[in-house]
């Protein structure tokens, strides 16, 4: 390495454009910080403490309402929040940054203490929570990732495979969470319409084999399809072809009207009674876990709000889409993903945040942090679960 000329700071020089170089400033070396004459540390500590304040001063009703949530589930105490208050705005603005976390750590428990608690759920995404002010207003946000859990209900006994679809059925309407993969199908661009004319020219044209029925739509310009296929027959056959397994693969063909809970936890009576094989299937753990759930919950339902505010985003049940193992699903499913990732948008929920409201937004947020564990212990189910070392 060449050695490093040192400039006597009283010589001036001159470089290569003519421009001259003049003695460095008192306290900056090149290989130094700077001397400031003051503590960057203590400044950085009051500008946060500034923004903290003024971000209590602006929210306030709604910091002491989220405090009151976490209260509510159980992870803050009366002391706390008595303390808190006694010391200053300092203590419970840092009591609500502590609760928004336990908050999502405890609804994450929540979900992997049902779905088993000696299993891994890392991939597993949890639930993002925040606190958004809408005029006034007050609303707790939660955003998840995407995911897709497909289970294998076809290789199933058509009995036990209703009774788990009826249970997936259940968590979709009533608790609101997450989309059946048959749902999905409208919310792919153009399906609908796609599928209409699909079934007409399979009405029109009886026993026309996919390349001249492809040859047809090109020769017409027919719509939709000429406006995403072009003009050449190979890309419309596949499409052909995955069209006809989704008309030939109905879901309310294979298991008809779900059953209702009720009706579910009749069965597994009976099945237990007669000492029925089905009773011992590993999936029956899923069913069991369900009417817990749904006998826990009551006639309640959740209180989530629609997505009308300033964040303005996809519904909560975007984020994860549930299949049952039809042939077209991952296609579908692969599309809607797609166009939610190009969009930039992320699936969301909200609940308002009131002193009136704090009980319902609590059994709001276990409803949705069971649901999810019993999605996931679905998965194990089917498709099995690491589990963490045990000695």
């Amino acid at each position: 390495m060449p050695p490093i000329q040192v400039v006597d700071p009283d010589v001036s020089q001159t470089g290569n454009h003519g421009h001259q170089s003049f003695a460095p400033a008192a306290g900056l070396s090149l290989f130094c910080q700077p001397r400031l004459g003051f503590d960057i540390g203590n400044l950085l500590d009051d500008i946060r403490r500034r923004r903290d304040q003024a971000d209590f001063e602006s929210n306030r009703p709604g910091i002491a309402a989220l405090i009151l949530l976490a209260h509510e589930l159980g992870i803050v105490s009366e002391q706390d929040i008595d303390r808190c208050v006694a010391t200053g705005w300092q203590e419970v603005y840092r009591l609500y940054k502590k609760s928004v976390h336990a908050i999502g750590n405890h609804l994450g428990d929540v979900a992997g203490i049902l779905a088993g608690r000696y299993f891994r759920h890392d991939a597993y995404e949890p639930l993002v929570i925040s606190l958004e002010n809408e005029q006034g207003q007050f609303y707790l946000y939660l955003s998840s990732g995407l995911r897709f859990s497909q289970f294998d209900l076809l290789t199933l006994d058509v009995e036990l495979a209703k009774l788990v679809y009826g249970c997936l059925f259940w968590i979709v309407r009533d608790l609101g969470f997450g989309l059946l993969a048959n749902d999905m199908l409208d919310c792919a661009i153009l399906m609908e319409e796609e599928l209409d004319c699909f079934q007409a020219l399979l009405e029109a044209h009886p026993g026309l084999d996919w390349e001249t029925l492809a040859q047809k739509v090109i020769d017409t310009n027919l719509y939709p399809f000429i406006e995403y296929y072009g003009d050449e027959p190979g890309p419309l056959i596949e499409r052909f072809h995955f069209l006809s397994s989704v008309l030939d693969n109905k879901i309310d063909d294979l298991f008809g009207q779900p059953p209702t809970l009720d009706g579910v936890a009749g069965t597994l009576t009976a099945w237990e009674r007669e000492g029925r094989s089905e009773y011992r299937h590993p999936w029956v753990a899923f069913v069991k876990e369900t009417l817990k759930v749904w006998q826990w919950q009551g006639d309640d339902s959740h209180s989530m709000e629609p997505l009308d505010g300033e964040v303005n985003d996809m519904p909560l049940d975007y984020g994860h889409a549930i299949g049952v193992g039809m042939p077209w699903e991952d296609n579908v499913i692969n599309h809607v993903f797609q166009g939610i990732y190009e969009s930039g948008e992320t699936a969301m929920a909200k609940v308002r945040l009131h002193p009136d409201t704090i009980p319902q937004a609590a059994k709001t947020l276990l409803m949705l942090a069971k649901a999810r564990g019993l999605v996931r212990l679905a998965e194990i189910i089917c498709y099995g679960g690491e589990k963490y070392e045990t000695e």
